[in-house]
């Protein structure tokens, strides 16, 4: 909608859309809804193997080299499955 982070407001969203604040209010509950619902298609549980080659390409590609295990960086290597690789 042309914002970024928490510079949009309901007023705003509503405003955009032609519509109440309690609209807007009521899309964003149904969206949340159904994508609570879907969860469990779009991530699972890895291994602990599975998980240690994870944050092993995490360190190699994105350059953190071990800082995530300090504690300010931290990836616990869930993998979040895209729309596209479902097929």
């Amino acid at each position: 909608m042309g914002h970024f982070g928490n510079a949009a407001s309901l007023i705003d969203l509503a405003h955009e859309a032609g519509c109440s604040t309690g609209l807007v209010e009521e899309f964003m509950q149904r969206c949340f809804t159904v994508i609570e619902s879907l969860h469990h298609i779009f991530v699972h549980q890895l291994t602990a193997k599975e998980k240690e080659r994870e944050k092993a390409w995490i360190d190699h590609h994105l350059g953190f080299r071990g800082t995530w295990q300090d504690g300010w960086v931290m990836y616990d290597g869930t993998i979040v499955v895209r729309m596209q690789d479902l097929g």
